[in-house]
């Protein structure tokens, strides 16, 4: 769904995290792939909500 989104969106978006089950990998350009476990949360998995947070956040405060 990442490389979808680059690919449809190219240029348009700055960057991004995702979070992924361990093991998955793919090549892509602006979106970071963050594994953690699946499907019970652990630890890499909160920390990766809290980036995604953060870009939220960033983005929020950029508009205002």
């Amino acid at each position: 769904m990442a490389r979808g989104v680059e690919r449809v969106l190219g240029g348009q978006i700055a960057g991004g995290v995702v979070i992924v089950p361990d093991g998955t990998t793919s090549r892509l350009r602006r979106i970071e792939l963050h594994p953690a476990s699946h499907p019970i949360p652990d630890e890499r998995g909160r920390l990766g909500a809290e980036r995604i947070r953060q870009i939220a956040n960033e983005r929020v405060h950029a508009t205002c």
